[in-house]
């Protein structure tokens, strides 16, 4: 059957012209027509013949394609209308520039400056914080250097009685000695940490330069303050030592005056004076600040400080030594 339908398609094909797919390969066949006419260069395609499978769907995928392209939305770039083609254009354009740059740094500056504000303002309260309190400290300070100055003068009164007595009689002498100092009174150096702090962080250039100037002056006279405590506890320490070397043995050291000569009395005498004096010029200096202080918190400045001081140590005279009356007088 095979064979004989592969004979008829022949003897039709040479009848006519035609084109078929064999095999991957298109074949042109070539014939003649009925009674020796040629054949028309598109011939008629019987009906039993099927068209090849590879036109449609060619014409299909092409009708496919269009139809995706003709969906997809299109984007369409336009150039930036009105360009800069003269000068005056150029001058708006750069005009426009620098105002915008201006108003960037201007809102920047204002920032900046608010900040400051408030940080100077923390700084000033912070300030005035640790002026109150080194207010209080201040007339804690000046009482107990007074406490400390009596005692010492006591002392001082002591041994300058002791050796007039020996004057008017012969050794042995009697046993003399004093009770030591009760008072619980404390020196306490007055408080700079947020002076201290600002000037480390460079926050003391925020205030204006004549309230940094009272305030540098004012924690001048702090660090005398304690440079001059230090050196009257020392010389309190040179005292405490040379009692200790007269007494029983017991602690707080109370001394024997009698087992002193005098020349010891006299070295002692020296070196109660001696820390006397240095009481006497830290109380000076205490006041000094106090009063510097109270301008300062008053907002008056440092400038009159020393006339204050001198009117704040009128009102806390220095009345602990009394002249001695001399030998053979009358009480």
């Amino acid at each position: 059957m095979k064979c004989r339908h592969e004979q008829r398609l022949r003897r039709f094909c040479a009848s006519r012209r035609m084109t078929i797919r064999r095999g991957g390969r298109l074949i042109v066949l070539a014939g003649q027509g009925p009674l020796g006419k040629a054949m028309p260069e598109t011939p008629e395609i019987p009906e039993e013949l099927p068209l090849p499978d590879s036109a449609p769907e060619r014409g299909e995928t092409v009708q496919v394609a269009e139809s995706v392209k003709e969906e997809m939305p299109v984007i369409d770039v336009h150039a930036a209308h009105g360009g800069v083609h003269t000068w005056k254009d150029f001058w708006i354009h750069l005009g426009t520039i620098t105002l915008g740059l201006l108003i960037a740094i201007s809102l920047e500056q204002s920032v900046e400056w608010a900040h400051h504000l408030r940080q100077r303002h923390q700084l000033e309260a912070d300030l005035q914080a640790e002026g109150v309190g080194n207010q209080r400290l201040a007339e804690a300070d000046w009482r107990a250097m007074d406490d400390r100055m009596a005692t010492a003068a006591a002392k001082l009164r002591e041994v300058e009685s002791t050796l007039a007595t020996r004057r008017k009689m012969a050794p042995p002498f009697p046993a003399s000695s004093f009770a030591p100092s009760t008072s619980s009174s404390t020196f306490i150096v007055p408080l700079s940490a947020v002076w201290t702090t600002a000037k480390e962080s460079a926050s003391i250039d925020l205030l204006p330069r004549e309230t940094a100037r009272s305030y540098t002056r004012l924690y001048f006279h702090a660090d005398r303050v304690q440079q001059l405590s230090f050196d009257s506890d020392a010389g309190g320490n040179e005292v405490t030592a040379y009692e200790c070397r007269f007494s029983d043995g017991t602690l707080p050291c109370k001394p024997d005056l009698s087992q002193m000569t005098d020349e010891q009395l006299g070295e002692y005498s020296g070196l109660l004076t001696r820390y006397f004096t240095l009481l006497q010029t830290t109380k000076m200096r205490v006041l000094i600040f106090d009063s510097s202080n109270r301008r300062v918190l008053d907002g008056l400045g440092t400038d009159a400080s020393f006339a204050a001081s001198r009117k704040l140590r009128d009102e806390h005279p220095d009345t602990f030594l009394r002249p001695l009356p001399e030998a053979g007088a009358k009480p």
